[in-house]
């Protein structure tokens, strides 16, 4: 690998560093063909690739398998990053879980994660979050009957802001800590995939699934006669907001894509994402 330091005069070096918003302790390295970058995007420049981490389980429309070829709005956005970069792009689809997707950014086994990824807090710790790609509100999706049954005449609002009932959410994803944020009285319980969840709603195993407004509307959208047992609950004043995890030692790369949402991204609506989910057949 062939790497040279740049030399700048300190003043030019310094404006270089804060508009790409580089840190002190990263080098500048000029490239063999002239290029000069971070040494964490150099690297991924001598590559020739982008590593992206991506979630194992499909998540239609974001990211699915059709004739073995991964597609999706994530992959879309993922490969305009890598074009930007000049490089071409390798998913890594191996992790199991939201959790295990960050923690790939974490230990380095990928360059960045691109798997509508909450940001929360906690996960913050230990990875950086790109600014929201897209944003949802957080939502439930209800069993009628046993809805009904904890109601005792009471208002909607009242049900929710003292909910002590069961919620279904995905284990070791980010509605694990909402669920234990936002409702505290509640019993949560954690199931492996999101049609687990879905299944116990219908089953009246639990009260109410928790997550955000797209996947609620897709799960009635994808069988309307389940309107008849369910319900969609959103939360005007809780939202999901999805970004893109870097590493803590690649500030420069946090940077490149925060400036390339900015400049090049724009977000889809929930009506459009349900458009392209209908118009996929599985």
């Amino acid at each position: 690998m062939i790497f040279s330091k740049l030399s700048l005069p300190i003043c030019w070096a310094a404006l270089l560093l804060g508009s790409a918003g580089i840190s002190a302790q990263e080098r500048l390295i000029t490239l063999p063909d002239g290029q000069v970058a971070s040494e964490g995007i150099a690297r991924i420049i001598e590559r020739g690739e982008l590593r992206v981490g991506m979630h194992a389980l499909d998540q239609v429309p974001f990211f699915y398998r059709e004739n073995s070829v991964t597609k999706g709005t994530d992959v879309e956005l993922a490969k305009n990053i890598a074009q930007a970069l000049g490089v071409s792009i390798k998913l890594v689809r191996t992790a199991d879980s939201f959790d295990g997707v960050v923690n790939q950014t974490v230990f380095g086994d990928v360059d960045l994660s691109i798997s509508k990824i909450s940001r929360t807090l906690a996960r913050s710790k230990r990875v950086s979050f790109s600014a929201p790609y897209a944003t949802f509100r957080q939502a439930f999706l209800v069993n009628r009957l046993e809805f009904a049954k904890i109601e005792k005449g009471r208002s909607l609002r009242d049900v929710l802001i003292n909910f002590d009932a069961t919620i279904g959410v995905i284990a070791k994803s980010s509605f694990v800590t909402f669920a234990q944020q936002n409702f505290p009285k509640a019993t949560i319980v954690e199931y492996p995939t999101y049609q687990d969840v879905v299944d116990a709603v219908i089953d009246g195993e639990v009260v109410a699934g928790y997550r955000d407004e797209f996947e609620v509307k897709k799960v009635l959208q994808s069988d309307p006669s389940l309107s008849l047992i369910l319900r969609p609950v959103t939360f005007d004043d809780l939202v999901d907001t999805i970004g893109i995890t870097v590493s803590l030692d690649n500030p420069a790369l946090l940077g490149f894509v925060n400036l390339f949402l900015e400049q090049k991204y724009r977000p889809l609506r929930i009506e459009r994402l349900l458009e392209l989910t209908k118009a996929i057949k599985r």
